[in-house]
């Protein structure tokens, strides 16, 4: 009855939260004297709650705003606001995000990343939630990342890099941070480099260093390299190779497994860099071969092996001095004096050989390698002779001169003007724009997005520079504090969104790039001391007013006011 006699001066913009706060003391114990009835997080607790006017509907049950952005007026209201306000967390997703396209990468934060040679998009993605919204920074080995043209940072908090380099390998880190506290989490960006001839690899130097004297050393390189060698001697090939992920080596002989070859004693050294044969044998002759293979690609490199042996298919046996056959030596007994006779095999049959393939005539609509192809002989002494290719009649079918390559269609990728820049502000005068990106052909006609896919895709957005985007946030001074003494008093100031040259209100989407300020806090945390009548609330002159000195609990807290009534 008091409360609807009062004037209308009474009722201004915290008029209402005033009575609520009034009202809610009721509800606490004369134990508490001393102290603010209103009850708010943990010490050092802050949030970004907007102050808003609040309607009695119950003089006896305060009722909480229906936004719950204001002040809490009870426990239960207390309970709800310490369960909204949470510190930044970063989500985790372990599984790469499906991608549009073979060219371009999607994948959360905290996965390490590969990419390829035709890699022509990179998409960070950091999925930050929290309470108050937290806002998300990145940055590179422990810098602040600087954005551009091809590195940009999207409305959702997202790192996009366009046709990534070796240049942007290196951690990434992604910071989400509110007024509670900031996490973050990193990536490890690294760039596949395919198999690659490296003479001077450490670990074949290493290897070179420590071999012995009479141990033959041979280096492959590419797929001209060609070798002779005598029967017994011992060899050792290197493949050294450089790529990343480390490739993985293969050895074959003639194109078949190494292993599967009989009369070939061999040991692989150097995590397959380097193979090692103790004993050369005639059935090494022909091609040796080492298959490099990583994630990025692949490099087969050749060496040709002529080997001068002992004279086959029989051994010529020297019992007592005189020519035998073999056996005659496998019977001779330990008495035999058993000696092999070093020759030259007979000149190879004859064969095809073939040069690289040539680059491709048309980079699309249906091109050609071409190669040449020519009949050789290989003398027993190791010179290899040109022949007329009809002289090869008789070494199988003639390999192909010509083989079809970029069959695909001549397509393109087309980009409209940008837009305007309006997007969502990012950074301080930053802003993002959008234009459409289609494939298409020569001549111009609509094509799946799938048909572009080998080929760079341009960027379908970029930061731009707004003066819309020239915000910040201002805070007023704090309000005097709610108690003088306890652990509930508050005190409240206004945060606002404004344009930094001309001052007027902004949306406060603009400023959602940093950080708001919080807008009430906790204030004179300290213990209450029982004295003999007086006031322990700013709000008494109102209670008098409102004829509330009836009531104990604002008597006892408003005892010097309400001394005389």
């Amino acid at each position: 009855k008091n409360l609807l006699l009062q004037p209308e001066d009474l009722q201004g913009l915290y008029g209402n939260q005033l009575i609520t706060q009034l009202l809610g003391e009721l509800t606490k114990n004369q134990g508490e004297s001393n102290e603010s009835t209103l009850h708010y997080p943990e010490r050092g607790e802050s949030s970004s709650l907007e102050s808003t006017t609040h309607k009695v509907i119950n003089p006896g049950m305060p009722k909480v705003s229906p936004d719950n952005t204001g002040p809490p007026r009870s426990w239960d209201s207390v309970r709800t606001l310490k369960e909204r306000l949470r510190a930044p967390l970063i989500v985790q997703n372990n599984v790469k995000k499906d991608q549009m396209a073979p060219s371009e990468v999607v994948v959360h934060v905290g996965i390490p990343v590969l990419l390829h040679r035709w890699t022509n998009k990179l998409e960070l993605r950091c999925e930050a939630v929290g309470n108050p919204e937290p806002a998300v920074s990145w940055s590179k080995n422990g810098k602040e990342l600087v954005y551009g043209n091809r590195v940009e940072k999207l409305p959702d908090g997202s790192l996009k890099i366009l046709a990534p380099s070796e240049a942007d390998a290196g951690r990434y880190t992604c910071t989400a941070r509110n007024s509670i506290g900031s996490v973050s989490l990193s990536s490890a960006v690294q760039l596949a480099a395919p198999p690659q001839a490296a003479l001077k690899d450490a670990d074949w130097l290493a290897l070179l260093s420590v071999t012995e004297r009479d141990v033959h050393t041979l280096v492959i390189r590419g797929n001209n390299t060609t070798a002779t060698l005598k029967a017994g001697s011992a060899l050792l090939i290197g493949c050294p190779v450089t790529g990343y992920p480390r490739p993985h080596i293969s050895w074959f002989h003639n194109r078949q497994p190494l292993g599967n070859t009989m009369g070939i004693s061999y040991e692989l050294l150097a995590e397959n860099q380097a193979l090692k044969l103790w004993n050369v044998t005639a059935s090494l002759t022909g091609e040796v071969s080492c298959l490099s293979v990583n994630e990025a690609g692949t490099l087969l490199q050749r060496v040709g092996i002529d080997v001068q042996g002992v004279t086959s298919p029989e051994l010529r046996c020297l019992p007592n001095g005189l020519l035998s056959n073999q056996s005659q030596c496998m019977d001779g007994g330990a008495n035999s004096s058993l000696t092999t006779e070093t020759c030259t095999d007979q000149d190879c049959p004859l064969r095809w050989m073939v040069s690289p393939w040539s680059l491709c005539s048309r980079s699309c609509g249906g091109g050609q390698h071409s190669r040449r192809v020519s009949c050789h002989r290989v003398t027993a002494v190791g010179a290899s002779d040109p022949l007329a290719r009809d002289s090869c009649a008789g070494a199988g079918r003639k390999p192909p001169e010509t083989q079809p390559c970029n069959t695909g269609p001549c397509v393109e990728w087309a980009a409209s003007t940008w837009g305007q820049c309006q997007g969502q502000c990012i950074g301080p005068r930053l802003a993002t724009q959008h234009r459409q990106v289609f494939c298409q052909n020569k001549n111009g006609t609509g094509l799946p997005h799938k048909d572009c896919s080998a080929l760079p895709r341009p960027s379908g957005s970029r930061n731009c520079s707004s003066e819309s985007c020239g915000v910040q946030w201002r805070v007023s001074s704090w309000t005097q504090c709610t108690a003088t003494c306890g652990s509930h008093g508050f005190q409240s100031r206004q945060v606002v969104c404004i344009h930094q040259r001309s001052g007027k209100p902004a949306r406060e989407l603009h400023c959602s790039w940093s950080p708001r300020p919080a807008n009430w806090q906790r204030c004179n945390i300290i213990p209450c001391t029982k004295t003999e009548c007086q006031d322990t609330t700013r709000y008494c002159e109102k209670v008098k007013q409102l004829k509330l000195c009836q009531l104990v609990q604002f008597k006892v807290r408003c005892c010097d006011s309400c001394r005389d009534t």
